[in-house]
């Protein structure tokens, strides 16, 4: 879903990084069944996943350590919009949306169910 990105580990292996992640603290069975979607996820390296593991993303990205890596993810809403940041049905749907476009333009895809 990245085309023009490199992905590059050196020697350690790439793990999916759920950007809401599985563990978040409060998060219920029906939480981590709807955040364990393909439009949550991302490949990165282990130690960059293991870091971040349980973290909001909204808060992770804002601090001093995850802002560096923000940059590194791609169909996100602009940081700014807080609201769309804590609600993770909303996120992930706007998320979805934005890559099936990009499906579309660059491949002329489109998904549906079957």
């Amino acid at each position: 879903m990245a085309p023009t990105r490199t992905y590059l580990f050196s020697g350690a292996k790439p793990q999916v990084d759920h950007i809401f992640p599985l563990r978040l603290k409060g998060g219920d069975e029906v939480y981590r069944k709807r955040i364990d979607v393909i439009w949550n996820f991302r490949p990165m390296p282990a130690g960059v996943n293991n870091f971040k593991r349980a973290r909001h993303p909204y808060e992770f990205f804002q601090s001093e350590e995850g802002r560096k890596h923000i940059d590194e993810y791609d169909y996100l809403p602009p940081i700014s919009n807080v609201e769309l940041w804590r609600d993770d049905k909303r996120f992930i749907w706007r998320r979805k949306l934005k890559m099936l476009r990009a499906l579309k333009a660059r491949y002329d895809l489109t998904l549906s169910r079957a």
